[in-house]
């Protein structure tokens, strides 16, 4: 039994030494020569850089209750170049804008989460599938779960029998 856990340490140690050695290798390439190496490292740079920004701006300055959103957002809206960066953001805040106004329409109507979600959820993947918005498509079913805690809020208060669509309440009673 001992020479098998020797053979089994040993293949361990391998493989991490291996891999060791890989990212070691890559790592060199990535400042001695242009190539995928250094493409992944200026990537990966130009979204942390992207993340430390958006943290900055929505903690810091703006003091945002959510602001731990702003970087996660930043490091999947980074692409290639500054273009397709912005034109990914806006595909993407359009759908979700898109799928967050049928959420809240389907709530509206129904004053029921699941009959919401029934209703909406359908429509929003539907939607994530038009070309115009590219892979953030799938940004659109997305709401619908997030409109489950303003329904359960809406739920609380239908049973007083005060419910009213958002728009409808004074700030006094929002």
């Amino acid at each position: 039994m001992g020479n098998a856990n020797f053979l089994a340490w040993r293949s361990i140690t391998g493989s991490i030494t291996r891999e060791a050695g890989a990212v070691w290798r890559s790592a060199r390439t990535c400042f001695t020569e242009a190539g995928p190496e250094r493409d992944t490292a200026v990537q990966s740079l130009k979204a942390a850089g992207a993340a430390l920004l958006a943290w900055a701006v929505a903690g810091w300055w703006w003091n945002a209750p959510m602001a731990l959103l702003a970087p996660w957002t930043a490091l999947f809206l980074v692409q290639r170049t500054v273009y397709r960066s912005v034109v990914s953001g806006l595909q993407q805040f359009t759908v979700v804008v898109a799928g967050t106004l049928l959420a809240a329409g389907a709530g509206t109507l129904t004053h029921n989460t699941m009959a919401a979600m029934a209703l909406a959820l359908p429509l929003t993947v539907l939607l994530g599938t038009y070309a115009r918005f590219g892979t953030e498509g799938l940004s659109a079913p997305r709401p619908p779960s997030s409109f489950s805690a303003t329904a359960r809020t809406r739920a609380s208060t239908s049973c007083t029998g005060s419910w009213r669509p958002w728009w409808a309440r004074s700030s006094a009673s929002a």
